[in-house]
C-alpha cells in the first residue's frame, strides 16, 4: 500500500520552507546572467555566504575559486546556483541580505536580480 503525503506551508514553520516557484524562477530564468556575475566574485563570496550561514563548510570549500581558469570557475558558479535551489527561503533572503552588505556593485547586481520585483534581467 502506498501513501502519498502533501505538504502544505503552515506559518509555524517560518522561513524554514523549500524555495517557492517565485525564487526557483528566478533562479532558472536568470541562470546565464547570475554565473557570469558570479564568475567574477568567486573569490570571497563563499565565505560571506558560509559565515551568514546559508552554505556550509563543505559547500563553501566546493565553491571557492582558486584557479583562474574560465570552465572551473563557471562550474563553481553553476554548483552554488544549485546549493542556493536546494536551500530554505531564509539562506535565500540571508544570501541577498549579505549580497547587499558587501555594498559592491557586481554583488548588488546579483541581488537585484533574485530579489522578486527588482527588475529582473530575463536571458
Amino acid at each position: 500500500m502506498y501513501f502519498s503525503r502533501l505538504t502544505e506551508y503552515c506559518q509555524e514553520y517560518g522561513l524554514d520552507w523549500p524555495l517557492t516557484k517565485t525564487e526557483i524562477s528566478i533562479l532558472h530564468n536568470n541562470s546565464k546572467s547570475l554565473i557570469v556575475l558570479l564568475k567574477s566574485n568567486l573569490h570571497d563570496l563563499p565565505g560571506r555566504l558560509y559565515f551568514s550561514r546559508v552554505i556550509n563548510k563543505r559547500q563553501m570549500k566546493l565553491t571557492l575559486c582558486r584557479k583562474d581558469e574560465d570552465m572551473i570557475r563557471h562550474s563553481k558558479a553553476q554548483a552554488l546556483l544549485d546549493i542556493l535551489r536546494r536551500r530554505s527561503i531564509r539562506d535565500y533572503w540571508q544570501m541577498i541580505r549579505c549580497l547587499r552588505q558587501a555594498n559592491q556593485e557586481k554583488l548588488t547586481d546579483i541581488a537585484d536580480i533574485l530579489e522578486p520585483d527588482k527588475g529582473r534581467k530575463n536571458d
